[in-house]
């Protein structure tokens, strides 16, 4: 089975645009044919991000349903625990962390719509695409 880290935009994305390849990437882990790593950090991020008052109220999310999108990613994904940081990425040092899991967890593939990730291409083993790549890879 593939691991794979997703950028916390694309977890977003899957959450708030149900038809986009964000989505799709989300509907083939819930169907087990991938692994989707995750850490702490990035769990606390997409928890932030979401609740932000202009995501809620355009999207209509509820402080119910973000809860439930982060317990359903914290008992399905594999959390990994990074024991370090890389600092490659120095405009964005957050973006380091979603490396770190991708370090840690061995990843096959980080996908992200970031440019300071994706222009790396690659990370230790794991590669890194945007999401409607790995989606046609896939199929």
């Amino acid at each position: 089975m593939l691991k794979i880290v997703l950028d916390t935009n694309n977890f977003i994305s899957s959450q708030i645009n149900k038809k986009g390849p964000s989505a799709e990437i989300f509907s083939l882990w819930e169907k087990g044919v991938i692994q989707i790593l995750t850490s702490n950090f990035q769990l606390a991020e997409l928890k932030r991000v979401l609740s932000y008052f202009r995501i809620q109220k355009k999207y209509k999310l509820s402080k119910f349903t973000i809860e439930k999108i982060i317990t359903l990613i914290r008992k399905q994904a594999e959390i990994v625990y990074p024991l370090e940081t890389p600092k490659i990425i120095v405009t964005d040092i957050d973006d380091n962390q979603i490396l770190a899991i991708a370090k840690e967890g061995n990843a096959d593939y980080l996908i992200s719509g970031d440019q300071h990730l994706l222009a790396l291409k690659k990370y230790r083993q794991t590669k890194i695409l945007p999401a409607a790549e790995f989606v046609e890879l896939s199929k």
